[in-house]
């Protein structure tokens, strides 16, 4: 067959066209996501300090709804997806790398109330004191489960976001803050039939690195999906 250097040519450069577009449109992306994390962090300073009036806050803790507050620095604010309250999130560095927005409905066209400024990936935020944390850890996935678990038993917790994310953490708490862990497991019955009961897994996943027999998991009976 009959070489063509013709068509090997405009095939090689439209492979390079579409990594140089490629790379461009990563570098607006990474551009876009560092301002918007950067404007954020300077509202952030700015909003009040949320005081339990936040409907997501009533419909999950009711009367105790103050005391949540209480718990975390919780802003209040309001965007073109409504009222939310706002905390920040912490990298490995100890430095603020990104925060949760979290609204009283759904935000338009998506499933979930929740919005992500900035880096997830590692992040995690501490409800109560982390001065306090001796001995024992306690993360649990998402904000509401952990200031549930911190008024309770008044234990400081930690916030992993995810179930995804709690590998990360769990290995990060384990070496900067107690060496035993005891995870909040969220009890994920949606979608329990096609992609299993995602919460528990992660949580049994990620307790096993340099796990002890000394860690352990709590498990509700059951979760809102």
């Amino acid at each position: 067959r009959q070489y063509n250097h013709q068509t090997d040519w405009e095939a090689k450069r439209k492979a390079h066209d579409r990594l140089k577009q490629a790379e461009k449109e990563a570098a607006q992306d990474k551009a876009y996501k560092a301002k918007r994390l950067n404007d954020f962090h300077e509202l952030f300073k700015t909003l009040p300090r949320e005081v339990g009036n936040h409907a997501y806050l009533i419909k999950k803790f009711g009367h105790l709804a103050p005391l949540a507050a209480l718990s975390i620095d919780l802003r209040s604010g309001n965007d073109k997806h409504g009222d939310f309250i706002a905390y920040a999130l912490h990298g490995q560095s100890g430095r603020v790398i990104g925060y949760q927005k979290i609204y009283a409905q759904n935000i338009e066209g998506r499933d979930d109330n929740k919005d992500f400024i900035g880096s997830m990936g590692g992040a995690f935020a501490i409800v109560g004191d982390a001065e306090a944390v001796t001995g024992r850890a306690y993360i649990a996935e998402g904000l509401a489960n952990a200031i549930t678990y911190h008024l309770a038993t008044g234990e400081p917790c930690f916030v992993a976001l995810n179930a995804g994310n709690l590998e990360r953490v769990v290995p990060f708490v384990r070496g900067t803050y107690a060496e035993n862990i005891t995870i909040l497991a969220d009890n994920d019955r949606k979608n329990l039939a096609q992609n299993g009961n995602t919460g528990i897994n992660a949580a049994l996943k990620a307790i096993t690195y340099g796990g002890k027999q000394s860690d352990y998991l709590i498990i509700p009976p059951c979760s809102e999906a």
